[in-house]
């Protein structure tokens, strides 16, 4: 059974972001118990510090990530460039299993979403529900999780974003292990019956004028809204 733990950081210096989120999420615990480290970051952060700092605080965890266009966390919410959120697992390491892929586009986003549950489905046939995050630039996120469907079924619930960088479109960035990915992907499968997924959602954009109807598109692409050109 897996116990799930959550912390979060505004401190501008990347090592000591993660040492306080990592103090805030375990409250005393040890924190070199964790398992697996799922790590959100503003696009401020240095990366490869985050990742240094999580791998000696938690030597035995699997670390995950990717950046964000800010967070909800403990200290409550922060869209600054230096906003730091993770969550930390611990439990049976059999009950978690992670996959990824080194880029993903709008034209490619099924074959990605098909190449990731295949890889999750052999390392455990078990998984009941997937944790999915995936570049925000160029994806076709339905494509996606159809390309996922396809090897799990329409059953296992699939949840999770896609990656930002505080919403500026140039690149977002994702991290397994030690790595950092730009423009990539990362799945989660976890396989412990006990977990449930509940969704609520909400959006902090007002809606100006009226609404547009997509007349015209070619995968994520639009290209008409009401029958016009969609750059007009």
């Amino acid at each position: 059974m897996l116990e799930f733990y959550s912390g979060s950081s505004r401190v501008v210096d990347s090592r000591r972001a993660l040492s306080e989120c990592l103090a805030d999420m375990f409250d005393g615990e040890r924190a070199a118990d964790c398992n697996f480290l799922i790590l959100y970051a503003a696009i401020g952060h240095n990366f490869r510090d985050l990742l240094d700092e999580a791998h000696g605080l938690c030597p035995n965890a699997r670390i995950v990530g990717c950046t964000c266009a800010g967070i909800i966390g403990t200290n409550g919410a922060d869209e600054s460039m230096k906003a730091l959120a993770a969550m930390g697992i611990k439990g049976d390491p059999g009950e978690i299993s992670v996959a990824s892929s080194d880029y993903v586009t709008g034209t490619n986003s099924r074959e990605v979403g098909a190449g990731l549950a295949r890889e999750l489905k052999d390392k455990n046939p078990g998984i009941s529900m997937i944790h999915l995050v995936a570049s925000g630039l160029d994806i076709a996120a339905d494509e996606m999780i159809r390309g996922i469907e396809s090897v799990f079924g329409p059953e296992v619930p699939v949840f999770g974003a896609t990656s930002s960088d505080n919403m500026k479109a140039v690149s977002n960035f994702q991290f397994v292990g030690k790595r950092v990915l730009e423009q990539g992907a990362v799945a989660v499968g976890f396989a412990d019956g006990t977990l449930e997924v509940l969704t609520r959602a909400t959006h902090g954009f007002v809606v100006a004028g009226p609404p547009f109807e997509v007349t015209r598109s070619d995968c994520n692409r639009v290209i008409e809204l009401d029958g016009r050109p969609a750059w007009e």
